[in-house]
């Protein structure tokens, strides 16, 4: 989630009258991905001020030193990236014994194959569109490819894991990610949290999504 750090409470609220599912908050260590996130504070002011569940999408170096921690602030699913730890069925598993749903997550660049033996254990795997850079305004070529792939996978593994979509999103883009499988898609600064009150973006990028996926 990206909002006014001194005005969570009001965007969250708003978010959650919106008709907002979770609260996708990017944890980032300016190394393995660029810019800050939000850390275990913010996410244990937000529990206070929230229902909603919290989902941590760490987006830093070895996630396993911090799994427990987050957990422990409030969050109710972590998600780690496949490029993040040599370890990552270790800290698969290491997220799932503090009770919070685990999440895999892969770069753009990275294989599909990657995640091969490991899709099987996870309750999320999330699909990064976009390089984290300044200019965030184009989701790479084949990005909605890997959507469609990871769909077919997933069902032919009979997985109970939700596929989750995160970039920047137009409301063509969202709808092409649902027409091709997703069952989930995390909405960025670009699409909703912007200018103007956050309640009303979301209600007119819905608008525009659903008028774009019955065109598809």
């Amino acid at each position: 989630m990206y909002g006014d750090p001194l005005h969570l409470a009001r965007d969250v609220a708003a978010l959650e009258s919106a008709g907002c599912d979770e609260l996708h908050v990017d944890v980032r260590d300016g190394a393995f991905m660029p810019g800050y996130g939000f850390g275990m504070e913010t996410i244990r002011a937000l529990t206070e001020v929230t229902d909603l569940p919290i989902h941590a999408h760490l987006q830093i170096e070895r996630p396993e030193l911090v799994i427990d921690e987050f957990a422990q602030a409030g969050c109710k699913a972590i998600t780690i990236h496949i490029e993040s730890t040599i370890h990552s069925h270790r800290a698969i598993q290491q997220i799932l014994k503090t009770g919070a749903q685990a999440g895999i997550a892969l770069k753009p660049a990275t294989p599909l194959t990657k995640l091969e033996y490991i899709l099987s254990d996870v309750d999320f795997v999330h699909v990064i569109t976009e390089d984290r850079d300044v200019a965030r305004r184009v989701a790479l070529a084949g990005a909605f490819d890997r959507v469609k792939i990871l769909r077919t996978n997933l069902d032919y593994l009979e997985s109970r894991a939700v596929l989750s979509v995160e970039g920047y999103m137009t409301a063509k883009h969202a709808a092409l990610c649902a027409r091709n499988g997703a069952d989930q898609i995390v909405f960025d600064d670009a699409a909703v949290l912007g200018e103007g009150e956050v309640g009303s973006r979301l209600e007119a990028f819905m608008h525009e999504f659903n008028d774009e996926l019955a065109v598809l």
